[in-house]
């Protein structure tokens, strides 16, 4: 299309001229003439905005100029404020009280899709994360109830939301899955560390052995008590103490039985049996800690005939 017949595009000079004649072409076709009651083609000179030039905010203004008319512009501020005001609440200062700031927090939460809302109390949390299986197929992330009833105080508390306690179950749960392959790397460098001035110091798979059997014999309430300790620090003591044991074991002769209570009578029998090196000499009926335990038994006797 010749762009001098589109009214759209006609220069300001032509304008000036004021000849409405189209300049020649040889256009065999040419563009039929506008109808009587067409409204002229609006052009920068005689738009509707440019009554308002004197005002700076509206002067050149690139958005006012998307409205052909005053009507539209009106029209669209008008559902512009209807819009902003169902969708924006008033943001705190920095001098805001706390509890405002809490209730923005809520009044904008109340608005977001249910995964980024906090729950109304901490068993409202969906655990809705996936992990890959063998297959390489989505399914559920299992997770220990007692924990996870953990995390889900703690993400209440601090006003998370249910789509980020997802993601933080799943990187404890990823995080639980390689910390035994952390421990052992931590135990190997230690016994590596170790072997440089100690030639005894035992194979990975000796300690291990060793530490697990031990730990093996302690109470369910001592277990418990070290629950929250890196396993492979568990593991160290566990390892030390079964030493201490193959390698100072009281002589029989050295336990003063006879100034002993039935109870620390009964307490230093559960330590006795506790002890791996004892289970061992039970089965040879030979041995310090053996001799000692039959002794106790003995003076047990003898207090209780008193």
């Amino acid at each position: 299309m010749n762009k001098l017949r589109d009214p759209l595009f006609i220069p300001d000079e032509l304008l000036s001229a004021g000849d409405p004649t189209p300049a020649p072409t040889s256009d065999p076709n040419p563009a039929p003439a506008p109808a009587a009651n067409t409204p002229p083609a609006q052009t920068p000179s005689d738009a509707w905005w440019n009554q308002y030039s004197n005002n700076p905010a509206l002067k050149d203004n690139k958005i006012i100029q998307r409205y052909k008319t005053q009507e539209d512009a009106l029209v669209a501020l008008d559902n512009a404020h209807r819009t902003l005001s169902k969708k924006l609440v008033d943001i705190p200062g920095e001098t805001a009280e706390p509890e405002v700031v809490g209730n923005f927090f809520k009044e904008i939460r109340s608005k977001l899709p249910e995964p980024f809302r906090v729950p109304e109390s901490p068993d409202k949390y969906k655990l809705t994360a996936t992990v890959k299986n063998e297959k390489g197929e989505d399914v559920p992330l299992q997770f220990d109830k007692s924990a996870l009833g953990t995390v889900q105080e703690v993400c209440h508390k601090c006003g998370i939301d249910n789509q980020t306690f997802n993601s933080l179950v799943l990187a404890i749960s990823g995080a639980q899955q390689e910390a035994p392959k952390v421990y052992k790397k931590n135990i190997e460098n230690w016994l590596a560390d170790r072997s440089k001035a100690d030639p005894t110091t035992p194979t990975y798979s000796q300690f291990a052995s060793v530490a697990n059997k031990e730990f093996a014999s302690w109470p369910d309430d001592v277990k418990e008590s070290v629950k929250n300790i890196p396993a492979d620090a568990i593991a160290r003591i566990a390892y030390h103490y079964a030493s201490l044991g193959q390698e100072h074991s009281f002589p029989t002769d050295a336990i003063q039985t006879n100034a002993m209570s039935i109870d620390e009578i009964q307490r230093r029998k559960d330590e006795i049996r506790r002890d791996p090196n004892y289970r061992n000499q039970l089965q040879q009926a030979s041995g310090p800690l053996f001799d000692e335990y039959n002794k106790l038994i003995e003076t047990s006797k003898k207090i209780g005939r008193k």
